[in-house]
């Protein structure tokens, strides 16, 4: 249950742009003796890609996996399509590879929508 406040506050954080503070908080949780889960890294995922900052949310990807929480196809999915929306998709494509050889995620079609989406987007800006 505390757990939720502590994700609930960061979430906060996260959607009125104040990645710097809900990362702050985060560490305040491990400080306790908390382990923040998936849905936590995800919503602190998604505010560093929502403020153009995939290469902070990639590390917060390598966070996750070392002190053992599994991410998810939302994980994943969040740090492509953020590396797209920024115009790296190379990078994206990277975390999609990464992600096929190294996770149990599954293959599926939603997963490849993001970087032909975001493929689109940059192909559409070269254009025009």
């Amino acid at each position: 249950m505390v757990i939720d406040k502590f994700t609930g506050s960061v979430k906060g954080l996260c959607r009125n742009q104040n990645g710097r503070a809900a990362k702050d908080l985060l560490n305040e949780m491990l400080t306790y003796g908390l382990k923040a889960d998936v849905i936590t890294y995800n919503i602190l995922i998604d505010g560093c890609c929502k403020d153009n900052e995939s290469s902070k949310a990639e590390k917060l990807l390598g966070e996750m996996l070392n002190v053992g929480v599994e991410p998810n196809h939302i994980t994943y999915n969040t740090l492509m399509d953020g590396y797209c929306m920024e115009g790296n998709v190379k990078a994206a494509l990277k975390v999609m590879t990464q992600m096929e050889k190294e996770r149990e995620v599954g293959k599926c079609c939603y997963y490849y929508n993001v970087p032909i989406k975001g493929f689109c987007r940059w192909l559409h800006k070269l254009i025009a």
